[in-house]
């Protein structure tokens, strides 16, 4: 299959699709395939990552195996400016950093999000992937990110180029929750920061008020707009403070 040098944007839902390799071949690759529907061969595959490697705008959905993500993502990180992506499994953190590489000097917008089922916990003594990455971000400028691939150490590691930032929690058991040295990043007026907004939407047994609170007199004092969406209930416990 040709190169398709002018598909610069690809939404892909990989839950829609089964993933096939033959492991004999080792010159054979990997291939998507189509799910059996009316009038498409359920062999009918997707491009070879290889294939589309000047994408700037990638969208995926998936539960395809670890390594076939890791080889789309390395295969167009020299030109991917925005990536989307949704999963139900944690990654794992070397692997991940690998698979990046090729991306932190182009990527502008991050939403990753990992939602695993309730019973599975976060290790939280290892280092999450994301803490590994964003210091090395290039032109990043807006996050959304999950609790379950950042720490509470979050705010000390961002890149400059950082505008908007959003961290969302799925389960209680993740490695990001408040913690007094947050407080100690904002008032440290050494760090140049250009975040204009963050938002954490966790829930109200997580963060109390007064943590929310004291967050959210830091983010004012650096004119950061903050706000605390607890997934109680929005419209009750939704929490702004505006640095403006």
């Amino acid at each position: 299959m040709q190169a398709l040098p002018a598909l610069l944007r690809l939404d892909l839902d990989a839950w829609l699709y089964s993933f096939d390799c033959d492991s004999t071949d080792p010159n054979a690759g990997s291939a998507f395939y189509l799910p059996a529907v009316a009038g498409i061969s359920p062999h009918a595959p997707l491009p070879h990552p290889h294939i589309i490697s000047h994408l700037k705008d990638l969208r995926l959905r998936f539960n395809i195996a670890d390594v076939d993500l890791y080889a789309l993502l390395a295969s167009s990180g020299s030109t991917l400016e925005h990536l989307d992506l949704y999963t139900e499994h944690v990654l794992p953190p070397n692997l991940l950093c690998v698979a990046f590489s090729s991306s932190l000097n182009t990527l502008r917008s991050l939403k990753w999000t990992t939602n695993p089922p309730l019973d599975v916990r976060s290790k939280i003594d290892e280092l999450p992937t994301f803490d590994r990455l964003l210091p090395h971000f290039v032109k990043l400028e807006s996050l959304i990110i999950s609790a379950t691939d950042v720490s509470w150490n979050l705010l000390a590691l961002l890149p400059p180029s950082l505008q908007h930032l959003e961290v969302q929690a799925f389960t209680y058991q993740t490695p990001f929750r408040y913690s007094d040295a947050m407080i100690e990043t904002l008032a440290d007026h050494s760090r140049p920061f250009h975040l204009e907004t963050l938002i954490v939407r966790d829930s109200g047994d997580v963060w109390s008020a007064e943590q929310v609170f004291l967050l959210g007199l830091a983010c004012a004092a650096r004119d950061i707009t903050f706000t605390f969406i607890a997934d109680e209930d929005v419209s009750e416990y939704g929490l702004e403070f505006d640095g403006a």
